[in-house]
């Protein structure tokens, strides 16, 4: 299972970079609604078509080439936290980070970690939302978070704060 599980990841992470944030957000769940209905994941070695211009066209070959039994893991809902922050929708992003926490009590290897953090904290950022990423740091600090804000978190805070004074 590590091995699909870390190929899906992979491709996620391509459709990241095409900003293909709902696409990769879909095969999540779908994967994740697998695992969790009926005790298996979704197969994995997805194929990766990048010249492929429409989502669902893409969604609907791809979930037909799985062979292999996969289970998503805080990388697969991290990737796609920042698939979000990426095409500048940091709403859906943040809404993603707290399905990640909601399943991280029902689930122990869902735990959230501080990339996934950052990553809303960097998408807030990214579209000069400083004061809603510093309400997430404000959240991790008082312990509502079982993560610990790290250097990173706070130097893109101190960006985003840098960059909106400098516009």
């Amino acid at each position: 299972r590590y091995e699909a599980t870390l190929n899906f990841n992979k491709q996620l992470i391509k459709l990241a970079k095409l900003g293909q944030a709902e696409v990769a957000e879909s095969l999540l769940f779908d994967a994740f609604h697998n695992v969790t209905r009926r005790g298996g994941g979704v197969a994995a070695s997805v194929v990766m078509d990048s010249t492929s211009n429409c989502a669902a066209d893409y969604l609907s070959t791809t979930m037909k080439q799985y062979s292999e039994i996969i289970m998503p893991d805080v990388y697969s809902f991290t990737i796609c936290i920042k698939a979000w922050g990426m095409v500048k929708q940091p709403k859906r992003a943040q809404a993603l980070l707290q399905k990640l926490e909601y399943f991280s009590e029902l689930y122990s290897h869902l735990e959230a970690n501080v990339v996934s953090y950052h990553s809303v904290v960097r998408a807030w950022c990214d579209v000069g939302k400083v004061e809603l990423a510093e309400r997430l740091l404000q959240k991790m600090e008082v312990n509502d978070s079982k993560v610990a804000p790290d250097t990173a978190i706070f130097n893109c805070l101190i960006h985003g704060w840098t960059r909106r004074s400098s516009s």
